[in-house]
């Protein structure tokens, strides 16, 4: 009977111990992102959440002990869900507007922006798309106003508001835009996806650089709660190259010789 009543203890005591050892493990804290729809960066496919945002927001919270969760949105919803405080982080530019409710915790990236052009017009500068006979149409997709506004200010264009990137490509062929203003690695992407590249001058001319920042409501206590953890996964990630190259595995550089002459 004795010996009964201490294996029983005992095996109380594994339990205890196993429990205090691993519970950490077992219930890791959570924290919740918000993802803009804008495919290959964010997008619902086969019922799962993937894209460039999700990738790295995965690498950065399994580098922290961290559970993700995801909610897929238009951009606009992203960032009046991070002002209110209904998500804890998300990854974007800088939203001028929301400057009082986000704090900016860690720049990931950069991304060029670029205009492009058909080949056969080959905007090479502001200058040289302004001096065009013919006052030319540039497109920009919704929500870039701020990509180029030199351009966007200028009198002697006309402007295209369309709905995103992948509009880009056919504009310019069907020779309803003369020029686009976008995100270069975008599109690149978008102009590999419709077979365009070849009839595009691409990259066009750079006149711009956004910055991609880890983002934070103020509102929320788990972000400011576990910051450091955040900030130290970036960092290990940054020096070993990790989020640059999910960039590169979802929209590969220009290879030698795709660049358009």
């Amino acid at each position: 009977m004795r010996k009964k009543t201490v294996a029983l203890y005992l095996n109380k005591l594994f339990n205890l111990l196993f429990l205090l050892t691993f519970s950490p493990l077992l219930s890791a804290d959570s924290i919740s992102f918000g993802v803009f729809h804008a495919p290959p960066w964010g997008m619902e496919k086969n019922g799962s959440v993937q894209g460039i945002t999700i990738d790295h927001i995965r690498a950065i919270t399994d580098s922290a002990g961290l559970e993700a969760e995801f909610s897929v949105v238009p951009y606009p919803r992203m960032i009046k869900q991070l002002e209110q405080g209904n998500i804890d982080c998300a990854i974007a530019t800088r939203h001028t507007s929301s400057s009082k409710n986000v704090i900016y915790l860690a720049s990931l990236y950069e991304l060029d922006v670029s205009v492009i052009s058909r080949k056969e017009d080959k905007y090479t500068s502001d200058q040289h798309l302004s001096s065009a006979k013919k006052n030319p149409v540039v497109g920009f997709a919704n929500g870039t106003e701020h990509f180029h506004p030199k351009l966007f200010n200028s009198n002697k264009t006309s402007l295209q508001l369309v709905k995103g990137h992948a509009q880009a490509p056919i504009m310019l062929t069907r020779k309803r835009v003369d020029a686009f203003v976008g995100v270069e690695r975008l599109l690149l992407h978008e102009l590999r996806q419709s077979n365009l590249l070849d009839d595009v001058y691409f990259p066009g001319y750079r006149v711009n650089k956004l910055q991609m920042w880890l983002q934070c409501s103020e509102h929320s206590e788990s972000a400011q709660r576990l910051s450091a953890r955040l900030l130290s996964a970036i960092k290990t990630l940054k020096d070993n190259g990790t989020i640059i190259d999910i960039v590169d595995l979802w929209i590969p550089k220009l290879k030698l010789g795709e660049e358009t002459p």
